[in-house]
């Protein structure tokens, strides 16, 4: 009688939540906008992604960086050993029907960040959504005072200063 090799592994071996069946085969643009930045925060705002079964959705992700040049991919910061330099935000609280807004908090002043929002959903849902990467600057901040300054004659009209300004 014939029997299979043990290293040949045929499709109804696999299974369906692996191999990548957790990746939706239809993924549909998330449109994500800046409602306002502050010094240290954003506040982001999308529409609900729309499903035949809402309960099928279970979460957005959003993922920011900061990017001194708008330059960012999906991949920057990250490698095989799953080391990841983008920050993320888990957006659990959401309507089917409102705006889904999100802030962004303990962001540096004056930065630019990349973005992007991510939906997930069940794998048998087959549907996805998400954004772009896209870009926005934080506002300035009121500067520290200097902490420490030192200035060094040289020459006889000449003054060259130094300073240390602590942020934060």
């Amino acid at each position: 009688p014939y029997t299979k090799p043990k290293d040949l592994i045929e499709n109804y071996d696999t299974a369906k939540l692996s191999n990548g069946d957790k990746t939706p085969c239809n993924v549909t643009p998330l449109n994500v906008t800046v409602v306002d930045v502050f010094p240290q925060a954003a506040l982001l705002s999308w529409p609900p992604l729309k499903l035949d079964d809402d309960r099928s959705l279970l979460n957005y992700v959003v993922f920011y960086i900061a990017a001194p040049h708008q330059n960012v991919t999906l991949w920057d910061g990250r490698d095989a050993c799953g080391n990841d330099g983008w920050s993320v935000e888990d957006v659990n609280t959401f309507s089917s029907t409102d705006l889904i807004n999100q802030p962004l908090t303990k962001l540096e002043p004056y930065t630019q960040y990349a973005y992007y929002v991510k939906a997930y959903t069940l794998a048998t849902e087959q549907k996805g959504a998400q954004s772009d990467i896209k870009y926005f600057t934080t506002r300035p901040d009121m500067p520290t005072r200097v902490r420490k300054m030192k200035a060094v004659a040289i020459g006889p009209d000449k003054i060259v200063s130094q300073f240390l300004m602590i942020l934060g």
